[in-house]
């Protein structure tokens, strides 16, 4: 590798520390409307973004370096972890966290990990 490239990856490597990018998957658009606020909030240094397809999110992190995923489990005809399941093996750093909403309103929230 040469010595060039290798500190482009580390310039854009210390970029994505500093900004980085998170994103919130739900095909629900009004968890995505309070949700990005929240996160700006607490996270105001991260570019965050919301999709309500998770194709267009894998899409995202093909292009993105993603740091942060929250991600709903039940996406429509998508499971959530699926979706989890791809987001790792374009980046096996990024964090996920999940959320399922069950019938009877109760929130279950649990983080799978990172490698």
């Amino acid at each position: 590798m040469s010595t060039m490239f290798s500190k482009t990856l580390k310039k854009l490597r210390a970029e994505s520390d500093e900004f980085p990018n998170v994103i919130i998957v739900d095909d629900t658009k009004i968890i995505l409307k309070g949700g990005i606020p929240v996160l700006e909030a607490v996270m105001p240094n991260a570019v965050i973004t919301g999709f309500t397809r998770p194709s267009e999110a894998v899409e995202y992190a093909k292009i993105n370096l993603i740091a942060l995923a929250f991600l709903d489990i039940e996406l429509g005809k998508t499971n959530g972890l699926e979706l989890c399941r791809t987001l790792l093996e374009i980046n096996p750093r990024t964090i996920i966290m999940t959320k399922r909403c069950c019938r009877d309103r109760k929130n279950t929230n649990t983080t799978l990990g990172s490698a």
